[in-house]
This record gives C-alpha cells, sequence and structure tokens, in this order.
C-alpha cells in the first residue's frame, strides 16, 4: 500500500449527494455511450450533472503515479475500464469510476487537491500532506504528460507547421476521445447494492471504508467525518435543519483543533504537536473513530459497536457524540477549566518523533473511566506526581531527545 501522505486527494472534482435527498421527479435526460474529456470542463452540462453518491469512497486512493498513468492511457489511447453511472431523476450518480473522472478533471482545471476548486470544498483547510502530494502530481504531469492548458493552446493553433505528427496524434485523440460508460438500471437498492457488489473486487474497500460507507447514517461515522474535516467538505449532515448542522459544524472545528492542531511537519523540530497525530484522513480516521467511541463509553454497556447505534434522523445523536467527544479531550489537552495540559510531546509521542495510537487511547481510555466513576473527579494523584498546584503547572523540566528541546511539565 502507498504511502498515506503520498495519496492524492481529488474528492472535491465531483460533488456529492444523498440518494435519500428530495429530487424533481420530472427531470429527465438521455443515456450517453462515452464521456469527452472536455465535458469534465467546470461549466458543461455533464460535470452539473455529476455526482458522487454518499455511500462512495473518497476520492483519495491514487498515488501521483497513477493518476499520471491513468492519463497516458488516456491520451495514448489505451484501454480504460468503463464508468458505471446510475441515473436518478436528477443526477447521474458515479458507482464506479470515480478516480478516473476526478483525475481527467483535475487535469483540466489544474487542481489536484490544492486548486480553487478543492479549496472551496475543504474551507481553505487543506493539510501540507495534501498539498505535497499535490505538488508532486503537477510536476510529473507536466514533465511526462503535459499539462491541458498546453494541449488546449496546441488546439487554438492547430494550422502551425511546427506541431508534430506524434502531437496532432494526441490532439486527435484528446478531441474525440471519451471515457466509456455502463449504466446501472434500478432504483436506490439496486445501484447501492451494484455500488458494493463492484467495490469489493479489483481495489476493495478496506474494512473502515466499509464500515463507515455502510452506517454513514449513524452519529459515530458521521460525526467523524466533519471533525476530520473541521466541519468542511461534504455535508454528511445537511439533512439536519440548519440551527443543528451549524452547531455540528462548530463543535466538530472545536474538536479537530484539539485533536489534530498544530499539523506535524516532518522533520520534526518543533515540541508544539497535536494531540492525535498526523491529520491524513486515512490514518486519522481509526484513530478519531475509537476516541469518539470511547468518549461515548459507560462502566455499565462499555464500548458500542459503530452498528449498533440507531440511525440519526434528527442530528441529537450526532450532537450528544460530539459532546462527548469534547468534553473527554477538552480533560486531555486545551485550555478549559479542568484540563489536565497533557504534554502531547511527553505522553503520546516516542523517542524518535512517532506519534502512538495505544498510549493516547490507553490514556483517553483511563480518563474516561474515571470521568465515568466520578464526573467531578479530581485527579488529585495526577497533580501530585506533577507537582503542581491545579494540575496544569509545568515545573518538571524535561529534553525531549527528538528534537533536543526542554519541556517543562
Amino acid at each position: 500500500m502507498a504511502a498515506k501522505s503520498n495519496l492524492v486527494n481529488l474528492d472535491a472534482m465531483i460533488k456529492r449527494a444523498d440518494f435519500a435527498h428530495r429530487q424533481d421527479e420530472n427531470s429527465s435526460f438521455e443515456t450517453f455511450n462515452s464521456i469527452p474529456a472536455r465535458e469534465l470542463a467546470t461549466g458543461s452540462p455533464i460535470v452539473a450533472l455529476l455526482r458522487k453518491p454518499d455511500f462512495q469512497r473518497e476520492t483519495n486512493h491514487w498515488t501521483p503515479n497513477q493518476v499520471v498513468s491513468l492519463l497516458e492511457c488516456y491520451i495514448n489511447g489505451d484501454l480504460i475500464p468503463s464508468v458505471i453511472l446510475w441515473m436518478s431523476p436528477s443526477y447521474l450518480f458515479v458507482i464506479d469510476g470515480g478516480h478516473r473522472l476526478s483525475v481527467i478533471r483535475a487535469w483540466m482545471e489544474d487542481d489536484y487537491g490544492d486548486g480553487y476548486i478543492s479549496h472551496k470544498l475543504f474551507g481553505h483547510d487543506i493539510s501540507i500532506e495534501q498539498k505535497k502530494a499535490a505538488d508532486k502530481t503537477r510536476k510529473l504531469v507536466k514533465e511526462q504528460i503535459g499539462t491541458w492548458n498546453y494541449y488546449k493552446s496546441l488546439l487554438d493553433d492547430n494550422d502551425n507547421d511546427d506541431i508534430t505528427p506524434e502531437q496532432r496524434r494526441k490532439l486527435t485523440t484528446l478531441t474525440a476521445r471519451g471515457l466509456p460508460v455502463q449504466w446501472v438500471k434500478g432504483d436506490t437498492n439496486k445501484a447501492e447494492t451494484s455500488f458494493f457488489n463492484i467495490n469489493m473486487k479489483g481495489t476493495p474497500l478496506d474494512t473502515l471504508e466499509e464500515l463507515l460507507l455502510r452506517n454513514r447514517k449513524k452519529p459515530v461515522p458521521i460525526a467523524a467525518r466533519a471533525i476530520i474535516r473541521a466541519g468542511k467538505g461534504h455535508r454528511y449532515w445537511s439533512l439536519f435543519d440548519q440551527e443543528k448542522a451549524e452547531k455540528i459544524e462548530e463543535q466538530s472545528l472545536k474538536l479537530h483543533r484539539l485533536l489534530f492542531d498544530p499539523e506535524i511537519k516532518k522533520p520534526i523540530k518543533t515540541l508544539d504537536l497535536p494531540l492525535s497525530g498526523s491529520k491524513g484522513i486515512r490514518t486519522a480516521l481509526q484513530i478519531l473513530i475509537e476516541f469518539i467511541a470511547i468518549s461515548n463509553s459507560n462502566q455499565q454497556d462499555g464500548i458500542t459497536k459503530l452498528e449498533d447505534h440507531p440511525d440519526d434522523i434528527n442530528g441529537d445523536g450526532t450532537l450528544n457524540v460530539l459532546k462527548k467527544t469534547i468534553s473527554l479531550a477538552s480533560r486531555i489537552t486545551g485550555n478549559d477549566r479542568g484540563s489536565l495540559g497533557l504534554h502531547p510531546a511527553i505522553y503520546f509521542y516516542g523517542p524518535t518523533g512517532r506519534h502512538s495510537s495505544a498510549m493516547f487511547l490507553g490514556a483517553a481510555s483511563l480518563f474516561n473511566e474515571k470521568l465515568d466513576v466520578d464526573k467531578s473527579v479530581s485527579y488529585d494523584h495526577i497533580k501530585r506526581v506533577r507537582e503542581g498546584g491545579d494540575g496544569r503547572s509545568e515545573n518538571v523540566q524535561l529534553t525531549h531527545p527528538y528534537c533536543n528541546q526542554s519541556i517543562k511539565q
């Protein structure tokens, strides 16, 4: 598997929509056999209609080299598997082929996760890892393929005798070729079943992805997706009333800052480190879901499995989950009254600068257990060990081994 920091985030290239969203039953349009690259540009009718269903995985699983390989296949006329679409009354939903369509669109827009369209979706909160992957992809595309604007300039100057036969061949391919399309027939249940059947083959869904997608209407997945994007990105909570939706975004932003700010920069040269480690989406989601589950557990029932939570139909379940998660996170870190202010560099990072999820989740489990037994627990034993008057003083000075800086804790 590719390093998670080397994956290109193209999730903004095709918007998402919920199958359950009320649609205009009178809308209709004809099917077609292919989608030319030019129809994936901003402003085209097909882009306006294309949607990813809410059960489609995030489009962030390809490396820069895979992006370049797809573009090479396209521009050289090599075989590309069909994309699979399902027609609702109002939208064209991508059941399979989201990465293929997104790569072509990203090429046209010069947006590999850090451009205008991506900033618009992610609220200008784009991670360093995402920017690095975008820069690498853009460089490889320019060197090995050429930019879309380069080929567009050749098309605009097609009468130029200096254009080589190879360039003309590629221009003909760009003008005439489209990605082949197949169609799923049937209702929403048929489309969803088709998605899971298709995506358990080829490049299958991993366990976490499948768990999130199958339980996407439950409060923990909704909260996790909101937190990881700081209340931005696709609004999985959009069907809740506006007041609750805004509250979810506000609480998610607070939790994102508590858990994932500041962002890790490597090599590590500072002790100002995030509580939960890297904010890379696939790494962070696993830790985040476990942390949410711990935060919402109790002595009597233990940890409730994600799939055993009821669907959240009005937002109350998600808000309750966020409230309990903030309570635990604020006990461990932050400036709220009662915070232990545990320094992540001391408690949750090893001597090489690697974040230990086991140490972090173990501490979270311990503190949540204490809070569950006694909501007013004072942690006097921790205060005594740390020689502090309020549990947050910093009288013990240490030198951390991986960046040779002093810490008072």
